[in-house]
């Protein structure tokens, strides 16, 4: 946007305003048009009275070539001329289902000329097409963000409307589009424009919602708050699918849950890319087996820099990362290489803004001291326990426990687990599967390799104890404890295949008839394999998770169920509903669901939970007096938001 056009749109929108408060307008009408995008992608026509999909594309291609032209004359005339035919379009087709895709290039039109000349007639014309757009169906939702914005924005000009006002009517859009596919974009605008207003509760309040929210791995919203944030580290999710060398998969943060990681961008062009390497090895032999490493090779390599890490002793999983640098993992959470970043077993990541360095650096030279091998992730790892408990939260086993059970509770068992007739599965073989399950707390203290083993073990006895009494009574729980067999081996092994047959068992138990609350398990594998394919909002699936599961009735374990999946989908706000829920509840009546019920209490968890590490530092003092001053005001343990830091 030029000088004249900024210039000149914000007197002429703030003419006749009496007070100054609302001289904001006419900047905020500069946002909003500055905003929407230069193009409009919808999917495509098939109804037989839809407006042609050759004229639209055609439309579309004439105005990107209207865009092109240097001179302001030009591109008058070129931007009428496209409203022009956009606008016949529409009067031959007034009713066709794809016309707000036509009303979207003329918007675009109609906004760019208001830019270049701030008349009222283009300012009516631009309105009377935002009108029509408002009335848009959920394909075009954000080109109706954008027409309800500008709108709003008109309608508050007009009644001289103050700071508060416009901030409630901000609040009012927030909410018209949350849980909606444009909900991140009204975020990111809303908080653009909330800084203009100096509304900084607001801003905070929408960063708060996209870190701990499921738009909290989103890679443009990543990139977006670290560009706008202005607080040291910015609280993210690491996210997405990717392919290693020998062509295997790997989608976080589903299948790296209960572990921590390394995740390094780096360059063989970069000429400390060898040091930076033999640190990360160094850390490796520091800490043997409590962290992984993931490689991602800048410079495009058929084996993704395999060989080089073989080379200097690295051990890590080489993942491609198609286009390098240009990939919007590299621009959301790396910015600059090499340069390691660390995943904690919830999958959150802090990214440090404006001041991510090579890590980790090596310490400075003292005098006569030669320079050392740098701080380690001693500040950064977890105790192997803690991680071990998140692990087994994660996999599910408190789903299939029995242990600690009361008097009545031991007796229900007891009666559940007798041979209801000849064709029940044996005692003996009951009691086998469950002794593969170590119960907490030891559980907490195996070796990777133990629990693997555990897990395999079950697995093969269920699956043949399944095989031989497919329609046993008691079949079910022989299923449910495969089921979670399945998820713990996916979870250590990293073999997806695992979490496909765990998902066919699910299918198959759901296909049978089940006593009341024996689908929980079945139901908590199909969600997490959901939120691992990332196709529906989790949110929406965990309020169907609990629906069918007897939504207010829902038992216990599937709140518990429902609060683990909530952790894994970064809502916050679903898993303090469900968190709520399950501390009304008697810890007598449900002893086997101590291991959950345990955590949710631990105040430690608490502040923990849904944040990235807080970096070789530690926790300092500021933000331990800020946490336990947030909390007490509060009087809750919920997290509060911090402008210096992102864990408390």
């Amino acid at each position: 946007m030029n000088g004249r056009t900024k210039k000149y749109g914000s007197s002429t929108y703030a003419r006749g305003v009496a007070s100054r408060k609302s001289m904001v307008a006419g900047p905020i009408v500069i946002l909003l048009l500055a905003l929407i995008p230069a193009a409009v992608s919808a999917e495509e026509a098939s109804l037989a009275d839809n407006i042609s999909e050759t004229r639209i594309t055609a439309l579309e291609a004439e105005l990107a070539q209207s865009m092109r032209h240097a001179s302001a004359i030009d591109l008058r005339r070129a931007y009428k001329n496209v409203t022009r035919k956009a606008a016949a379009l529409l009067a031959a087709s007034p009713e066709a289902p794809n016309k707000f895709r036509v009303l979207g290039v003329m918007f675009q039109c109609q906004k760019r000329l208001l830019g270049l000349e701030m008349s009222e007639k283009n300012r009516k014309a631009l309105f009377k097409t935002c009108t029509r757009l408002s009335k848009a169906t959920d394909e075009y939702i954000e080109l109706r963000l954008d027409a309800d914005l500008l709108l709003s924005e008109r309608d508050l000009a007009a009644a001289d409307a103050n700071v508060t006002e416009r901030v409630n009517a901000l609040k009012e859009i927030i909410e018209k589009y949350r849980d909606t596919p444009a909900e991140s974009r009204s975020l990111t605008i809303a908080a653009l424009i909330a800084t203009k207003l100096e509304a900084f509760d607001l801003v905070m309040d929408i960063h708060k919602k996209l870190s701990r929210s499921s738009l909290g791995g989103d890679r443009q919203v990543i990139a977006f708050r670290r560009k706008s944030y202005s607080a040291n580290y910015v609280d993210a999710v690491f996210s997405g699918t990717y392919q290693s060398a020998d062509e295997a998969s790997v989608t976080f943060p589903s299948d790296r849950l209960g572990h921590q990681y390394l995740v390094i961008f780096w360059s063989g062009a970069h000429e400390g890319c060898d040091a930076f390497l033999h640190r990360i090895r160094e850390q490796q032999e520091r800490f043997p087996g409590r962290f992984e490493v993931y490689s991602f090779h800048l410079d495009e390599m058929p084996d993704a820099g395999k060989s080089i890490l073989d080379r200097l002793g690295v051990k890590s999983a080489a993942l491609r990362l198609p286009g390098g640098r240009r990939n919007s993992a590299y621009q959301a959470y790396a910015r600059m290489d090499p340069v390691a970043i660390f995943v904690n077993a919830q999958g959150h990541v802090c990214l440090q803004e404006g001041r991510q360095v090579p890590w980790p650096p090596p310490s400075r030279a003292r005098g006569k001291q030669a320079a050392g091998p740098g701080p380690g992730l001693g500040k950064w790892l977890d105790d192997e326990r803690y991680v071990a408990q998140l692990r087994s939260l994660f996999i599910g086993d408190f789903l299939v426990a029995e242990a600690g059970a009361s008097r009545a509770a031991k007796g229900r068992q007891a009666s559940a687990a007798a041979p209801l007739d000849g064709a029940s599965i044996p005692q003996e073989s009951l009691q086998a599967i469950r002794s593969c399950f170590v119960l907490p707390p030891l559980r907490y203290r195996l070796t990777h390799e133990a629990e693997l083993d555990g897990y395999r073990k079950a697995e093969k006895l269920c699956a043949a104890a399944v095989k031989r009494h497919p329609v046993a009574p008691d079949c079910w729980k022989v299923r449910n404890r495969r089921i979670i067999a399945l998820m713990g081996m996916w979870n250590l092994a990293r073999q997806p295949k695992h979490l496909e047959q765990a998902v066919k068992e699910a299918k198959a138990a759901l296909a049978t008839e089940l006593p009341p609350g024996a689908d929980v398990v079945a139901r908590f594998c199909l969600a997490k394999e959901a939120l691992r394919v990332g196709d529906a909002d989790p949110e929406a699936l965990l309020r169907g998770f609990i629906d069918a599961n007897g939504g207010n009735k829902a038992p216990a374990n599937a709140l518990a169920a429902a609060a683990v999946l909530a952790i894994e989908a970064n809502a916050e706000t679903l898993y303090q509903q469900y968190r709520q829920r399950l501390l009304s509840l008697n810890d007598e009546d449900h002893p086997e669901l101590w291991p959950v019920l345990s955590f949710i209490r631990d105040r430690h968890h608490g502040y923990r939970l849904l944040w990235g590490n807080p970096g070789r530092w530690g926790y300092t003092r500021e933000q331990r007096y800020k946490v336990r001053y947030v909390n007490h005001m509060k009087g809750c343990l919920q997290q509060p938001i911090f402008w210096g830091s992102q864990t408390p």
